[in-house]
């Protein structure tokens, strides 16, 4: 609220004292006006999440699965009160984690290994309990291994969970999916 040389005042403090809990001069940079983290001298788990995207993105790789279920440990920012660009880079990021899960799994179960792919279908649902196209690969492997009744239980949670949490039913291919099942 200061103005001019008070403001270029207050503004040097608080920046000084960011730096000094942040560990040094090199951790906060200021640009034409604008203040950033310096990626070379913070680890942010966003930022490392998104790398370890582009390179999933660009050729999944079996061995990424861990390193994500690392680093995403649920929606951006969901524990602070929604503003709106908090709410488009979640659901970017959301929609980028399940477009790797899908692809990671697809990788490990061309690797041999559809109870891993379970596995971490399972865990990103823990953490994404909306997330469709998960529920989707998680029924089809388990129809893969001819397990039904695993596959309805995923297809129950799913439909409940897009009730209770978004209003919505499951897509047309979930409910395919349904038919599949039987029973």
């Amino acid at each position: 609220d200061a103005e001019g040389d008070a403001a270029d005042g207050a503004f040097r403090v608080a920046l000084s004292r960011l730096r000094h809990l942040l560990g040094g001069d090199s951790t906060i940079r200021v640009e034409k006006g604008h203040v950033f983290l310096n990626e070379q001298s913070c680890w942010i788990d966003a930022w490392s999440l998104a790398r370890l995207l582009d390179e999933i993105e660009a050729q999944p790789q079996a061995n990424q699965a861990q390193q994500l279920l690392r680093l995403f440990r649920g929606n951006f920012l969901d524990k602070e009160h929604e503003r709106s660009w908090m709410l488009i880079k979640r659901e970017a990021l959301q929609g980028r984690v399940t477009s790797a899960v899908v692809a990671l799994g697809n990788a490990i179960e061309l690797e041999g290994n559809p109870g891993v792919a379970i596995k971490l279908y399972q865990k990103i649902l823990d953490q994404d309990v909306t997330a469709e196209l998960v529920y989707q690969q998680l029924i089809r492997t388990h129809l893969a291994l001819g397990q039904r009744a695993e596959a309805l239980t995923a297809y129950r949670r799913c439909r409940e969970m897009l009730s209770i949490v978004l209003g919505i039913k499951p897509c047309n291919e979930t409910e395919n999916l349904r038919l599949q099942i039987g029973g």
